[in-house]
């Protein structure tokens, strides 16, 4: 194959004639004529393919679409010898090459062409998005750095395309060349003058190069700019952008600043930027003070009730009333920083409760409390987390622990070491700190238990000690201890005269057997049976939770229970001479302490529950679920949704992917009777984050919101709202390329399902089914601009659907109705165009309900917007198909929409003051 085309023959065989390039660029020629003429300055053109060179294309072109790949390979390797100019056998040719598999090869080829039009944007982006999708057989650095040469070919051809210019810094930065990336940046803020995304990006690199002070003024400069120039509330520079602005304080460590902007920028953002008068209180807060009173009142110049009470304290997002709290913890005011971090309500840990939504937030307060040594509020941050499902990781427990011994709280923090060896059986650090701890409670037994163990498991190669199953070492035993090396919480469950309700084996069997004879009766809904049978559930339930086995260590394991093998930073094997020196000392000084010397130690496997009282969990799991049925149709929600969750949290049922299911479902069938559409959607979430990318969890979101007979509050609700969102974000994270994944860093995604192996579960496709959720959402919300983006997207996945053409109608027309609409017609006749395409693919449905139903909402979308001469004759339409409906269905029920139909064609006729044929069609319509 011929290589790439070469330039450089003609330069050389210029520089043999000693003529020098700047002679020939600088001097004109004078023809026989006399006439001057300038040489050409830059590449030259290729010629023009011969005549020749065109057949011998198409007869490449005619062998390729035959999938004769040989002869058309031939007959371009022919090409190139004549004529090395020629691009289309260079793209030919490549698309051979990959064609066959052999995609650095096709790559090498484009390339090769692609010299051949310099100016020619299209062939060098594509050149460069070819280059990142190569995985292997190249070097990385290699691979970046061709990337990074063909986006900037790209550039040249078209200094516009900021898109490449993006992807080029993304790819300097991923090769540490930080200096380079900064100097493309700051080349977009010239052709992008103050853009946020460009400066979120330079931010990043200043603060990777050490130079923060540069980002703030950056920053600051853009500031000024937009505060120049906008006013009123709807700003391009947002809150993401001041609390990225506020965060390079806190890496420079100038506090005071940091909280003295905060200020600024919110006030501004909240429409009171004349209220300058704040600048001047720097002592604390009172600003962002939820009431007035006691301290807003006695700031000089504020006025009460002169701005909206929510743009002071109501309105300042927490996550920078937290940066806030932070810095003035920083600066050591304490009372000043918890005033801050109680809007989060850290005494809440229900459903619904700020911990669910900000995890975050409690987490970045109690490390910067733990780190300021105030170990006491820091606990009362770091407990609540242990409700988060997959958040509490073993970090959280360390701090934890940390915090416990500050406080003298060492019950507390041996519980903490102990929950981590649960899940992390080969964790050295939990076990040096309870073999401490031991010592301390002069427990010698115990301690060298622990010692002996840190001292063999760290003699242990590490690769073999990574094999180890989970669980093993936590039921070491040493001859001198005789059971566990550590002594479990007791979790049994008290009555309220603090007495244990741990059933004798002879009262169990009497209300196991009472429970058996009156089931069939309770399923019958036989009244005295059914208050049998829940009088002995009760009884066997409140036995069952009082197991410390079925819930250790309550609200604290559950949260690891599918993070098995997930190592902490500092689980790492401490192996260095000092580290087991101290060891080995201990180990001495509890043996002297002792009066023998340690046994040779033993490992013995778990042992795995599958029944309570000999009876199968499985059983056991079918009284918890009808029992809070029962509860249910008493209307005892509370409770039935309690017993739910003691079923959710025991040790049970919880690792059986099966039992969660069944729990779950049983928990919305509940909420579903009860009418409680906040629970309906916090259980779906479940589903969605366990069945991630399946599109059956995302209509089950819908058709539960649809089943509750309330008001929409819940289902397009901020926190629906995000959690769909991240759901989206996660789905589009997976589908695009490397760099752009490291380009928008903020946008990782998290994957929450995983498969039979325990690896995450990533989509490969788009779902469109939570695109059209997402919309839907915001549609409910009236935010149709943003609504329609998603239907779109939907849109171009499957654009025959009739739902999505339905739904992109009503987004535009009543986006049409808003006043912030600039095209107002324009978008009319949109809506109108995909209304008219959802009744086209309806009318010739096989089910006569599809087109009556198509008929009613087009006419009732006509309606809507004044059309009425227009939707008479497709709810007329609607009307006649009412006997062809009724015919086919043999008087069994089916969906019909005739009464509506008759009653809006009424109103219509009555507003118009044709009472006539309004009576006309209550008489044939609408009287029973």
């Amino acid at each position: 194959m011929a290589g790439r085309p070469n330039s450089r023959g003609h330069l050389d065989s210029l520089e043999n004639s000693g003529i020098s390039r700047g002679d020939i660029s600088n001097r004109a020629h004078k023809t026989d004529g006399g006439r001057v003429v300038n040489y050409h300055r830059g590449p030259r053109k290729p010629a023009e393919p011969s005549p020749q060179i065109k057949v011998l294309l198409s007869k490449a072109n005619d062998a390729f679409l035959k999938r004769n790949f040989e002869e058309a390979e031939k007959v371009l390797e022919n090409i190139l010898r004549q004529n090395e100019e020629t691009f289309g056998a260079y793209t030919l040719l490549s698309e051979i090459y990959s064609e066959r598999g052999d995609r650095l090869k096709s790559l090498n080829t484009l390339i090769a062409g692609a010299h051949l039009r310099p100016k020619d944007h299209g062939i060098w982006t594509k050149c460069a998005y070819e280059t990142l999708a190569l995985e292997t057989g190249v070097d990385p650095t290699k691979r970046l750095s061709q990337a990074i040469y063909c986006f900037g070919r790209a550039i040249e051809a078209d200094p516009k395309d900021f898109t490449s210019r993006f992807e080029k810094a993304a790819l300097h930065r991923e090769l540490g060349h930080t200096g380079l990336a900064a100097l493309i940046y700051e080349k977009l803020l010239e052709l992008l003058p103050h853009d946020t995304t460009v400066l979120r990006h330079l931010a990043e690199v200043y603060i990777e190069r050490n130079d923060v002070e540069k980002a703030i003024d950056v920053y600051r400069e853009s500031i000024l700019y937009y505060k120049s120039r906008e006013t009123g509330l709807d700003k391009t520079f947002s809150w993401s952008d001041v609390n990225i602005y506020a965060e390079l304080f806190g890496y420079s460590r100038n506090f005071h600043k940091g909280i003295s902007e905060i200020k600024s920028l919110s006030r501004w953002l909240l429409g009171r930027e004349s209220e300058c008068y704040w600048d001047g209180i720097q002592r604390n807060d009172c600003e962002w003070d939820s009431d007035d009173f006691p301290r807003r009142v006695q700031v000089d110049g504020y006025i009460h009730g002169a701005s909206p009470k929510s743009s002071y304290g109501d309105g300042l997002p927490l996550e920078l009333r937290v940066k806030m709290g932070i810095y003035r913890l920083g600066l050591g005011q304490l009372d000043e920083a918890l005033g801050h971090f109680k809007w989060l309500e850290p005494e809440r840990d229900e459903i619904g409760s700020k911990l669910y939504d900000y995890p975050d937030l409690f987490r970045d307060i109690a490390d910067n409390l733990l780190e300021a040594g105030h170990h006491n509020e820091a606990l009362k941050f770091y407990e609540p987390l242990q409700h988060v499902d997959g958040f509490a990781d073993l970090n959280i427990y360390f701090q934890m622990a940390k915090s416990y011994r500050a406080v003298d709280n060492t019950n507390e923090a041996q519980q903490c070491y102990e929950t981590i060896l649960e899940q992390d059986s080969t964790n050295i650090n939990a076990r040096v700190q309870l073999a401490q701890i031991y010592e301390e409670q002069n427990m010698p037994e115990k301690a060298f238990s622990y010692v002996s163990e840190v001292i063999a498991l760290s003699r242990v190669d590490q690769d073999s000690r990574q094999n180890l199953k989970p669980g093993v070492l936590d039921l070491y035993y040493t001859a001198t201890s005789q059971g566990y090396p550590f002594q479990r919480r007791n979790t049994i469950r008290k009555s309220a005269n603090n007495e244990s309700i741990h059933l004798s084996d002879e009262a169990f069997i009497l209300q196991y057997n009472r429970l058996q004879f009156f089931a069939e009766g309770m399923r019958a809904e036989d009244g005295q049976a059914v208050i049998e049978w829940m009088e002995a559930a009760r009884i066997l339930i409140d036995d069952f939770r009082a197991s410390k086995v079925l819930y250790p260590l309550r609200n604290r394991t559950q949260a690891f229970a599918k993070e098995k093998g997930k190592k902490h930073s500092s689980s790492k094997s401490r192996t260095g001479a000092f580290f087991m020196g101290d060891m080995e000392a201990m180990a001495k000084r509890l043996k002297a302490s002792l009066g023998h010397s340690a046994q040779e130690t033993e490992f013995r496997q778990p042992q795995v529950h599958t029944e309570y009282r000999s009876t199968p969990f499985s059983l056991w799991l079918d009284i918890f679920l009808e029992y809070a049925m029962c509860l249910i149709k008493q209307g005892q929600k509370e409770e039935a949704f309690q017993v739910c969750i003691s079923a959710r949290d025991s040790t049970a049922f919880y690792n059986s992917p099966a039992s969660a299911f069944r729990i779950h479902v049983c928990w919305f069938t509940c909420a579903i009777w009860a009418n409680d559409e906040e629970a309906c959607c916090t259980i779906t979430r479940w589903f969605m984050k366990e069945y991630q990318f399946t599109t059956d969890t995302y209509r089950l979101y819908s058709a539960l919101n649809r089943l509750c007979k309330t008001p929409v509050l819940w289902y397009n609700s901020p926190p629906s709202q995000k959690f769909i969102l991240r759901q989206i974000k996660a789905m589009d994270f997976a589908l695009v390329s490397e760099t752009e994944r490291k380009k928008r860093f903020e946008e990782k995604a998290s994957y929450t399902a995983k498969d039979k192996d325990g690896n995450p579960v990533v989509n490969t496709e788009m779902d469109v089914a939570l695109l059209m959720l997402y919309g839907h959402i915001l549609y409910s919300g009236t935010s149709y601009a943003f609504a329609l983006n998603y239907f779109l997207r939907a849109y171009a996945l499957d654009p025959s659907n009739p739902l999505i053409n339905l739904s992109l109608s009503l987004g535009y027309l009543h986006y049409s109705f808003k006043r912030q609409s600039e095209n107002r017609h324009f978008l009319f006749m949109q809506g109108l165009s995909f209304l008219y395409i959802y009744h086209e693919q309806q009318k010739y449905s096989k089910y006569p309900e599809r087109r009556q139903e198509a008929d009613y909402n087009v006419a009732r979308a006509l309606q809507m917007t004044g059309l009425a001469h227009l939707a008479i004759p497709y709810y007329e339409s609607v009307l006649n198909r009412f006997a062809e409906i009724r015919n086919l269905q043999l008087g069994t029920e089916s969906e019909d929409f005739a009464s509506e139909a008759a009653y809006n064609l009424q109103t219509l006729y009555s507003l118009t003051g044709n009472l006539g044929l309004a009576r006309k069609v209550t008489e044939e319509n609408l009287v029973i």
